[in-house]
This record gives C-alpha cells, sequence and structure tokens, in this order.
C-alpha cells in the first residue's frame, strides 16, 4: 500500500513554538522533521534514523497537511 502524503509550509518559527509532534523543515533543507521533545527532533526516513538537540529560538518551518485540488 502507497500513501502520498501532501503537506504545506506554514510559517517560520522558533523550535519552542511548535508542539511534540508537529511537523516541521529546516530553512533550505529536504528532510522532514517531527519535533519529539522540548529539545530535540527526528528525521522520518526509512532509510536513516537520527535526530538532534534544538534551541529554542532556532528557526523552522512549520508543516501540515495540505489537500491536492485536483483529486
Amino acid at each position: 500500500m502507497t500513501v502520498e502524503l501532501l503537506l504545506a509550509s506554514i510559517a517560520e518559527k522558533p523550535f519552542e513554538k511548535i508542539y511534540p509532534f508537529q511537523l516541521f523543515q529546516l530553512p533550505q533543507r529536504d528532510e522532514i522533521w517531527v519535533k519529539v521533545s522540548d529539545n530535540y527532533g527526528r528525521i522520518i526516513s526509512q532509510q536513516l534514523s537520527t535526530g538532534r538537540s534544538f534551541q529554542p529560538e532556532e528557526t523552522v518551518i512549520l508543516l501540515s497537511p495540505c489537500c491536492d485540488e485536483e483529486q
């Protein structure tokens, strides 16, 4: 089974202003991350399992599911 999830950039926010389990990207990067705690995020990937600590004021791009108008 294949599932396609379309995501849209909502806003640039400091890491501390997004909630746990929200999806985000880093500016000028393609990876999709998920916030897992107050200072830690993980990349969502089948090939890679990694994460890192974030500074509270570090800018991230909040993502949200969106609808494909053509479907």
